[in-house]
């Protein structure tokens, strides 16, 4: 995919050189989102890993069509899990309320 087209399936990066946000959750977010397609583009292994780690805990097919890609959602579950040290149980419930604000 183009830069571009990966910018499209972000909910808070949309391509800017600086955040937008100053602080918490939507900077921590648009930062993730940014590192994300950065990493598409250089197809980091690093993304492997992650989904490793996501596939791992059960969370192969979480919110699977709910338009976030597979290899963001497992970006976002290691950075839960390092910085939150928090379950999927609880990354389900944080993705849910913080990332997608629907509950």
């Amino acid at each position: 995919m183009k830069k571009d087209e990966l910018i499209r399936l972000c909910r808070y990066y949309k391509g800017e050189a600086q955040n937008p946000y100053e602080n918490g959750d939507k900077a921590a977010f648009w930062e993730y989102e940014r590192t994300w397609v950065n990493m598409m583009l250089t197809e980091d292994d690093t993304l492997v890993r992650c989904w490793d780690e996501f596939s791992a805990s059960g969370l192969a097919d979480f919110e699977k069509h709910d338009g976030v890609p597979a290899l963001l959602k497992a970006l976002l579950y290691s950075r839960f899990v390092y910085w939150l040290t928090g379950t999927a149980s609880e990354f389900k419930t944080f993705y849910k309320r913080q990332y997608l604000g629907q509950i």
